[in-house]
């Protein structure tokens, strides 16, 4: 019996030994200890991946209000977090010495992570920028020129001629003070509360229409408001004249504005529109009688919205003795301001006499010694301020009482 429990033992710690060595079998002849199985990081760099995806497409802001609409952004503590977090992961990854555990930890604390940071995401507020002057549309119409509309007239200014206008934008208000100060860089204006001459109350310098411009700084104005706003712009001028060798239609190489007699008044009176340029410009005058009227909305009032000169132009009876906040009286039929009183407003033509036959889109007579400027003011009796009245100067003047707005194609 003895023997026989000897040799059941010995058998069986065979059977042991035997076992231990086939599981320490390697496969290539060598015994010893298995080196740890090779570690699967698919799932923490498709993790890694996909955070560092999401901070590169995430604009970091304190508040959003400088960051496009359609862009998300973070704040730099949120963005600074989530940037560690990859950081960790990234290190895991790296280290030889990471187990399976540790990689699937990493993985999940990463997804986890980048959850959290993308509720944390919030769309920009910075709206497109906004037009530095605000225009309005007018339709192509046909309407008679000249010819005295509404009960407060005087009479026609004839020749009346039939004109068929295209469609155009135009400034809903007059060129402001803090327009022309923020695309040229300085304020010509009499009337500012800097030179002892404060808005009416409740009114500010900035709002008012700019004044003592002259012609020149007007299309000086319009193709630096057209380059700021990525438009073709729409005058040129020679280099020299006469007999010019180039044309440009960058106001830095124009030089110096001229003035009363300057010698060089013959090559800024030389400026031509360029064919399909989109840029700004000043209306002509056909374009601004046109809008005063309302276009096709028209109305038939003798003023630019009304019968009523109080209604809608500040004029010498009723301003104050000053300029006077832009859109503060009652608009158009197309919602246009201030195009009966408070400045006057050149336009692009020289100063002609009608004629009679039908025309299209008019733009004046091919020269002369004096620009049009159309409106009325604060200076003047109420009857100027009638949509048929045409006044005219000098381009080189700087008025008081005269300013422009703009329009475009």
């Amino acid at each position: 019996m003895k023997s026989t429990v000897k040799l059941f033992g010995i058998i069986a710690l065979a059977a042991v030994i035997g076992f231990s060595l086939l599981a320490c079998d390697t496969g290539t002849g060598d015994t010893g200890v298995l080196p740890p199985p090779e570690v699967d990081l698919s799932g923490l760099n498709a993790a890694i991946s996909d955070a560092e995806t999401l901070l590169a497409s995430t604009a970091v802001s304190a508040d959003g209000s400088d960051v496009e609409p359609d862009v998300y952004w973070a704040t730099p503590a949120a963005h600074n977090t989530f940037a560690n977090a990859i950081s960790t992961a990234i290190g895991v990854r790296d280290n030889t010495a990471s187990t399976q555990a540790q990689v699937n930890s990493a993985a999940a604390t990463l997804r986890d992570a980048t959850s959290a940071f993308a509720l944390e995401l919030m769309p920009g507020t910075l709206s497109p920028p906004p037009e530095i002057v605000e225009m309005v549309r007018v339709g192509g119409g046909v309407f008679y020129l000249g010819r005295e509309e509404g009960t407060a007239g005087l009479g026609d200014v004839t020749p009346i001629s039939r004109v068929t206008m295209s469609g155009f934008y135009i400034g809903r208000f007059p060129v402001t003070q803090g327009q022309f100060y923020e695309v040229m860089g300085f304020n010509p204006s009499y009337f500012t509360a800097a030179q002892g001459r404060p808005p009416a109350a409740g009114e500010t310098d900035a709002l008012r229409p700019v004044e003592q411009v002259n012609w020149y700084e007007a299309i000086v104005f319009s193709n630096r408001l057209s380059i700021l706003r990525d438009l073709s712009p729409a005058y040129e001028l020679p280099d020299q004249w006469p007999s010019p060798t180039s044309w440009s239609t960058d106001p830095d190489t124009w030089g110096a504005v001229p003035e009363w007699d300057d010698p060089l008044l013959a090559r800024w009176d030389a400026v031509r529109i360029v064919p399909g340029s989109t840029g700004y410009r000043l209306p002509t005058e056909a374009q601004w009688e046109f809008a005063a009227k309302g276009g096709t909305l028209g109305g038939a009032y003798t003023f630019s919205g009304s019968d009523d000169s109080n209604a809608v132009a500040w004029h010498w009876d009723n301003s104050g003795e000053q300029t006077r906040e832009v859109g503060g009286l009652q608009a158009n039929r197309l919602g246009i301001y201030d195009m009966s009183g408070n400045v006057f407003e050149w336009v692009w033509d020289w100063f002609g006499s009608y004629t009679a036959e039908e025309k299209e889109d008019p733009v004046g007579a091919s020269s002369g010694y004096y620009r049009v400027n159309r409106g009325g003011g604060w200076f003047d009796s109420a009857y100027v301020a009638r949509s048929v009245y045409r006044n005219y100067t000098y381009p080189d003047i700087h008025s008081v009482n005269i300013g422009f707005r703009v329009a475009r194609p």
